[in-house]
């Protein structure tokens, strides 16, 4: 016996549906009978990805897109889309700028700006992520973020932040701009200044989870140590970096900067000269601070040390 899709109760109809792109579901389903276009307009959550011009779709599923992904730098009306939620930007224009307010996304809560889109554009983009124009976002994903001069801004709403930067002073910018930032992950790359201030800023106090990843031997010790002394209050932290110094150093160095903290993870290459008794140490420095009961010592065949997690 045939089984037709016709003959599905809407239910289970509708469960199918969400698993087949919005682009398919239009061309494939839409205009079949009427019953088939009641159920694709009662769906929400669509996810659009916008590479030419969709005019016709877009005027038909606009209000039920929930997350858009644009990847050209054709004008783009998003008004249409009533109900978006998340939005990420490959390309960008001025007539996109323009467009992309809380006044008119009102709904807006995710932003995500790849690290190969660094336009003009772009860069006015992140400065009114940190101003009362965006003031719907609570998480932001910046691929790239340049070094800039903001005017007397500030986002008191944004709560989670991804960046991939090339100077320390970023991180402390990225502080001071949103005091209520509680997750944040930075990725250093192609440094043009290594140097760490000491700033005589407030303490960030609303920062509970903090991943740093710096593969390119960026940061030392002492960088480390000069951004913790600036975001106590951390209960979760991630570590990923080349030190300077013996790893029972670093631990104890962050047992007392977060007093707070109950998860530690680490990738940890260890370049010091003097860590010959990091080994024996090792059973220390798991006692120093219950999160680090489960770090492990790898040592390479050139008797170099790496200090990781499961």
């Amino acid at each position: 016996m045939s089984i037709r899709l016709e003959d599905f109760p809407n239910e289970l109809s509708l469960n199918i549906f969400k698993y087949v792109d919005t682009r398919d579901l239009f061309y494939g389903f839409w205009q079949l009978n009427q019953r088939f276009n009641q159920l694709l307009q009662s769906l929400k959550k669509h996810i659009l990805i916008i590479e030419k011009s969709e005019s016709k779709l877009i005027s038909i599923f606009g209000c039920q897109i929930y997350k858009v992904i644009v990847d050209t730098c054709l004008d783009i009306n998003f008004m249409k889309f009533s109900y978006l939620h998340s939005l990420v930007l490959y390309d960008i224009t001025e007539t996109h700028l323009t467009q992309i307010r809380t006044k008119f996304m009102p709904y807006l809560d995710y932003l995500s700006i790849p690290s190969n889109n660094q336009s003009w554009w772009t860069y006015r983009l992140i400065e009114r992520i940190f101003s009362p124009e965006l003031s719907s976002l609570t998480t932001v994903n910046l691929g790239y973020f340049p070094i800039f001069k903001p005017s007397h801004s500030y986002s008191d709403y944004l709560h989670s932040m991804t960046v991939y930067c090339n100077s320390p002073f970023i991180v402390f910018d990225i502080l001071r701009l949103c005091p209520n930032l509680s997750y944040l992950r930075v990725r250093f790359h192609h440094i043009h200044n290594r140097y760490f201030p000491m700033l005589s800023s407030t303490i960030h106090h609303s920062l509970k989870y903090f991943i740093l990843l710096d593969s390119s031997s960026i940061l030392s010790f002492n960088h480390i140590d000069t951004l913790l002394q600036y975001i106590p209050n951390v209960e979760r932290i991630r570590l990923n970096f080349k030190c300077d110094v013996p790893f029972i150093r670093l631990a104890q160095m962050i047992s007392n900067r977060l007093s707070y903290l109950y998860e530690f993870n680490c990738y940890i290459d260890i370049l010091s000269e003097d860590d010959d008794d990091d080994i024996i140490n090792l059973e220390i420095i798991r006692q120093i601070h219950p999160c680090f009961h489960h770090i492990q010592c790898n040592i390479d065949d050139f008797g170099c040390r790496t200090y990781i997690t499961n």
